[in-house]
């Protein structure tokens, strides 16, 4: 297996270096972290909000890595990152070419009558639009725009070579991930206490002054990527609709009319990218409320102090303080902002993708127990009474309320597991992709639900059972299995 040169990514190369990967057992660890070097240089690291930084599925140096399988990729890096992806760490060289950056020539006719054309299949998708964009019709606006040079780089089959991207292409990827990330900053990060609901109408205009804001005075560098004039003119076309009619008829580039001629392809990829990027994110507000939860047990608890107890309390108090500072008035207002934007997300998507009706997600997450998991109840009670960290009557019926309590977390979870799954097969399916060789694991998507540096992401409960509780869960889509330890470990 030949390591893909700059300008050939040839037609195995993703699947390859993923495929090495999982046989190696060493996982794509330096792949990812030179992503995230790349991603942070392009101006989507660390100083953006949780949700908009990329993923970086990987535990620090001192923890094993667990290997990546391209049949996982969708829910660990969300779909819209995908292509630069492809373009940043296989290429090697950066593969973007925004070309002339100038709405009075150069390569603009073919990216407005591109713009166009996307803007027409999204409108077939969404008729409601055509009275007027909101603003979760802009995120999928966006994500759609990012999709056509992305479905072509993540596709098994047929795509477009690799190495610097045709202008047109890299212009629109260019421009609609700026777009997208103001979305996601709208939709996401709280201001003046809250955020925007995903049906708010925007304009062009509006949404011009938004990506000004959001990137200040750095965002019209020397390259004029950021240039004013190229950002109004993309607006205006992609959101209002506002074109120049000689454009729309000009021939297109070889490249960009395959891109084009897989218009529809590219619709689902990126409509089945937001539904999966919505499941997993729909892990933040779940864990959330576990600790949440948690937290009301043991301030609540009858029984004597032990250490264990002393320990969680100090853990969950953690916790709490890393999640505030996101300009929500409390953790309460905080899922529920996040549960409304990726409910939202995930109902309309089911729409643009023709699905049949079904329940909303929340309805899908609900943490109902089944028969199922009547055993592993049973195996977790004896675990807590077994080691006696709680009193020898288990806190007077605390260990009962906590119980329950991580019972229903790990329900939730294994639903959210199982419906990100579900969409993760439709993409491999979509993308003739090999299904991947290992079961999914809740820890798998921790990282996905809570992104950002360890420094800055809240801690996951479920991470830290057998340093806390004495116990080891681990959830897969079918199971979930609990293995006790020798005991908490001592603080």
């Amino acid at each position: 297996m030949s390591t893909p040169r700059s300008g050939d990514f040839g037609t195995d190369a993703l699947p390859q270096a993923a495929e090495r990967a999982a046989l190696s057992g060493q996982g794509l660890a330096g792949d990812w972290v030179r992503v995230r070097r790349l991603l942070d240089q392009a101006g989507v690291g660390d100083e953006l909000p949780l949700r908009q930084r990329p993923v970086l599925p990987v535990k620090p140096d001192s923890a094993p890595v667990r290997p990546l399988e391209l049949g996982h990729l969708e829910l660990l890096l969300p779909s819209f990152r995908v292509a630069r992806f492809a373009l940043d760490a296989l290429a090697g060289d950066g593969g973007l070419d925004t070309g002339s950056l100038d709405p009075e020539g150069g390569d603009w006719p073919c990216v407005e009558a591109a713009l166009l054309r996307i803007r027409e299949a999204y409108l077939l998708r969404f008729p409601r639009a055509r009275g007027g964009f909101s603003l979760g019709d802009v995120d999928r606006l966006a994500n759609l725009i990012i999709a056509v040079p992305g479905y072509q780089l993540a596709r098994r089959f047929g795509r477009i070579p690799c190495g610097p991207l045709h202008p047109v292409l890299g212009s629109l990827l260019a421009v609609a991930e700026r777009l997208q990330c103001t979305t996601q900053h709208l939709l996401f990060v709280a201001e003046d206490g809250a955020t925007w609901p995903p049906d708010r109408a925007v304009s062009a205009a509006e949404m011009q002054v938004f990506i000004a804001g959001l990137e200040g005075p750095q965002a019209s560098g020397p390259d004029g990527f950021g240039a004013e004039s190229w950002t109004r003119r993309f607006l205006q076309v992609a959101i209002d609709g506002v074109a120049t009619s000689r454009f729309t008829a000009i021939p297109q580039p070889r490249a960009v009319q395959r891109a084009l001629g897989d218009l529809e392809s590219a619709f689902d990829y990126a409509l089945l990218g937001l539904q999966a990027f919505a499941v997993v994110g729909s892990l933040g507000p779940v864990l959330s409320r576990t600790h949440a939860r948690m937290a009301g047990i043991v301030q609540d608890w009858r029984g004597p102090r032990t250490p264990t107890l002393e320990r969680l309390q100090a853990w969950l108090e953690k916790a709490e303080r890393l999640q505030e500072g996101h300009g929500f008035r409390g953790a309460g207002e905080w899922r529920a902002s996040q549960e409304q934007a990726y409910s939202q997300i995930y109902a309309h998507c089911s729409v643009g993708l023709a699905d049949p009706v079904r329940l909303s997600l929340q309805e899908q997450i609900n943490g109902r127990l089944t028969d199922q998991h009547r055993h592993t109840e049973d195996t977790l009670r004896a675990v807590l009474e077994c080691q006696g960290a709680f009193g020898p009557a288990g806190g007077d019926g605390g260990v009962e309320w906590l119980l329950d309590c991580l019972m229903h977390a790990f329900a939730r979870t294994q639903q959210v597991m199982g419906l990100a799954w579900e969409i993760q097969q439709r993409i491999n399916a979509l993308l003739q992709r090999e299904p991947p060789r290992r079961a999914l694991v809740a820890s798998d998507l921790y990282r996905g639900a809570l992104q950002g540096g360890d420094a800055h992401r809240p801690p996951v409960l479920l991470e830290g059972l057998d340093e806390l509780l004495g116990f080891r869960a681990t959830i897969t889509t079918g199971r979930i299995d609990i293995t006790g330890l020798s005991s908490p470990k001592a603080s």
